[in-house]
């Protein structure tokens, strides 16, 4: 390394005060029946670049009012803070997408962002089949989200199918109502995955490949079949 670096860590860049090193919420984890037309805005992982020359994507900016946002103080970003996005995550859902468009050609994820999930849809609006990474649980996960209007609605009619849909899958869900959010999840969870282990990702990405197309079969006609 060249005289002219020096190795440090964030600790050692961090601000003094105690708040200095937070995180998240992300944004999808704050519910859409907060958000305003103007206010404090909510940073989500759409509005992060993967280009270094670009700061912020200013579009599509969600809002909630300063009162609101005092309940997430501590993950407040201050001018001069640096903000660290899932940059793994980005690496991790395009060999994803690269593996299904071989395996599955008939699931066709959204572009991947830098965030923790990846969007993709199961044949009917207001619904969700995305697969997940979260970092702090090490954890991978691939969930039916549930955004529809009437979400609590489907969610209920969803779950009094349960048995046969699990008998279908082969394996249990998790079912979460989620009663304080408008959205619903019904999840099935890869325990113990640490994103940072790359030599593990080949077992994830098939572990993905596998609940994304069996769930796929499983619940897109009994989505389709919802009145």
């Amino acid at each position: 390394m060249s005289s002219d670096w020096r190795v440090v860590t964030v600790e050692d860049i961090a601000a003094p005060y105690p708040t200095a090193l937070a995180t998240g919420p992300f944004g999808s984890a704050i519910s859409s029946k907060y958000f305003v037309n103007s206010g404090v805005p909510v940073i989500r992982g759409s509005n992060l670049s993967a280009k270094i020359s670009t700061r912020l994507i200013d579009d599509g900016l969600v809002f909630l009012s300063p009162e609101k946002a005092e309940e997430f103080q501590r993950s407040m970003v201050k001018r001069g803070d640096l903000v660290f996005t899932c940059w793994g995550t980005i690496k991790l859902w395009t060999e994803l997408v690269a593996r299904l468009a071989t395996a599955a050609p008939q699931i066709k994820p959204q572009k991947p962002w830098p965030q923790h999930w990846l969007n993709n849809t199961i044949g009917r609006a207001g619904f969700n089949l995305n697969p997940t990474a979260s970092y702090r649980d090490d954890r991978l996960g691939v969930e039916v989200y549930i955004h529809h209007a009437e979400s609590k609605k489907m969610y209920q009619t969803l779950l009094a199918q349960r048995t046969s849909i699990e008998q279908a899958l082969g394996f249990d869900l998790d079912w979460q109502e989620l009663p304080d959010a408008h959205a619903c999840r019904i999840a099935t969870w890869r325990q113990d995955s640490p994103i940072e282990d790359e030599a593990q990702w080949g077992a994830y990405l098939d572990w993905f490949v596998q609940r994304i197309v069996k769930m796929n079969a499983v619940f897109r006609p009994v989505i389709q079949a919802l009145a």
